[in-house]
């Protein structure tokens, strides 16, 4: 009797062993598999996280972008600006000799690619007579005091030797933004799967 409830106890066992492993290995695959899912979700949870400050930046964004198009001109407003230049250049009690705008251009790389369509560059050629240095420089000055973003280039001074009239010349460029034109947005690079 102990012989055959020994031997009924080890063909339980066996028997069991063998049934019951195929069940143990497929509990341990889904534990993995759980695993794997549960750190997927997190990844993903941490995604979401980012993405909820997304429309506070967007806005940040556009109230910056809106700041700076105020600094630019338009393209209604930019032969005022020039004008409102050449005021300056009689208050200061300077003789305007040459004032040569030349016809809008691409402001090709003194702009970021993603806003090139957007900005045209207007450059205008200018020559003032002036009786001293001071004068061209405080003209200069005046001309950043203006609400309007300008880049001044290719500033030369020359004294007449006979006279002693001082000629200042330099480019004044107007990047000129044309709001009517959307914004180039740069694709979005696809996340790689693991």
């Amino acid at each position: 009797g102990l012989i055959v409830g020994a031997l009924g106890i080890i063909g339980v066992g066996a028997l069991s062993f063998f049934s019951l492993k195929p069940t143990f290995e497929q509990m341990n695959a889904i534990e993995k598999e759980l695993k794997t899912k549960q750190s997927q979700l997190s990844s993903i949870q941490q995604k979401i996280e980012g993405l909820q400050d997304l429309d506070a930046q967007i806005e940040r964004a556009r109230a910056l972008n809106a700041a700076i198009s105020d600094l630019l001109p338009t393209p209604e407003n930019v032969n005022t600006q020039l004008l409102e230049v050449s005021r300056l250049v009689e208050q200061s009690d300077l003789v305007l000799s040459s004032f040569v705008p030349s016809a809008p251009q691409p402001a090709g790389s003194n702009v970021p690619a993603s806003i090139q369509p957007q900005i045209t560059q207007n450059s205008t050629q200018i020559a003032v007579n002036s009786g001293s240095y001071q004068s061209g420089i405080d003209l200069m000055g005046n001309i950043e005091r203006l609400e309007t973003l300008f880049k001044v280039s290719n500033l030369s001074v020359d004294v007449d030797s006979e006279t002693a009239i001082q000629t200042t010349r330099f480019n004044l460029d107007a990047f000129v933004y044309d709001s009517s034109i959307p914004v180039a947005i740069p694709a979005a690079e696809e996340p790689t799967q693991e």
